[in-house]
C-alpha cells in the first residue's frame, strides 16, 4: 500500500477536541513524510503586528509591510 503524505494541506480542528490547545485551529501542514510532521497554526491572532515584533527582537523592520502575527507553531509531536 502507498502512504500519502499531507505536504501543503491544512487540517481543520473541531471545536469538540479533547486538547483545547488545538480545538478549533487550522493547521498549516509545512511538512509530512515518514520522518513524521510539522504544522503552523494559521488562524489564531496573537495581538501583535509583526513590525513590533520585529522591533522587540532589535530586528530592523523599517519596510515591514503591517500584519499581525499568528499564534502557534511550528507544531512537533514531540513538543
Amino acid at each position: 500500500m502507498t502512504k500519502q503524505y499531507m505536504t501543503h494541506r491544512c487540517l481543520i480542528a473541531p471545536p469538540e477536541m479533547a486538547d483545547d490547545f488545538f480545538a478549533n485551529t487550522v493547521i498549516y501542514l509545512a511538512r509530512h513524510d515518514e520522518e513524521g510532521a510539522q504544522g503552523i497554526i494559521i488562524n489564531r491572532p496573537a495581538g501583535i503586528q509583526i513590525k513590533e515584533l520585529l522591533n522587540d527582537l532589535d530586528i530592523d523592520a523599517d519596510n515591514v509591510n503591517p500584519h499581525e502575527v499568528l499564534q502557534g507553531g511550528p507544531l512537533r509531536p514531540e513538543a
